[in-house]
């Protein structure tokens, strides 16, 4: 006569303790990677925005206005004509660049002095220098204050990685 067995035999509870251990890892796995991927994508939505507005502040300098200009090392100041990216003004835009505890950001608005905008640059603070001809010299300068003219070509750099390189920017070298 034949005994039945209650139970699992020792060989039946390593097998499904395996098969889990797999399961187990597999999921970790795919879990670890998700968290990744979405901290990723959270920088580099960061990023591009930070270069949406670097692209901005591109296209207000190469429509800046000499007469309201000024430059030191860490700030920008200018009026500009607005373009067709921005659906708030349809006019002259006054843009600060200015350092901040978090970096550096843009302040724009229609009238001088009031930010109706902020938007974030670099999370590093900015070092800028002017090229042109200033007081009978021709080369970078750490400011840009009081002069007639624009200069000639801006440069825009920073520690943080994208801006470790720098971009030139270059107003416009004629009025319309």
């Amino acid at each position: 006569m034949m005994r039945r067995r209650l139970g699992l035999t020792l060989l039946e509870l390593l097998i499904s303790l395996l098969l889990l251990a797999m399961i187990s890892t597999a999921m970790a796995s795919v879990t670890g990677y998700a968290v990744r991927l979405f901290d990723r994508s959270e920088g580099l939505r960061d990023r591009s925005e930070q270069m949406h507005h670097r692209t901005l502040l591109r296209g207000w300098i190469v429509r800046a206005a000499a007469s309201e200009f000024t430059g030191t090392p860490d700030a920008l100041t200018f009026r500009t004509r607005s373009d067709t990216a921005l659906a708030w003004t349809t006019g002259l835009l006054h843009v600060r660049l200015i350092p901040t505890e978090a970096g550096a950001e843009l302040l724009v608005g229609d009238v001088p002095d009031t930010a109706q905008h902020r938007l974030h640059l670099s999370d590093t603070n900015l070092r800028l220098s002017y090229f042109g001809k200033k007081e009978g010299e021709t080369g970078w300068h750490e400011t840009w204050t009081g002069q007639d003219t624009l200069p000639l070509l801006i440069r825009i750099s920073g520690t943080d990685p994208a801006l470790r390189a720098g971009f030139i920017a270059m107003p416009r070298l004629s009025a319309e």
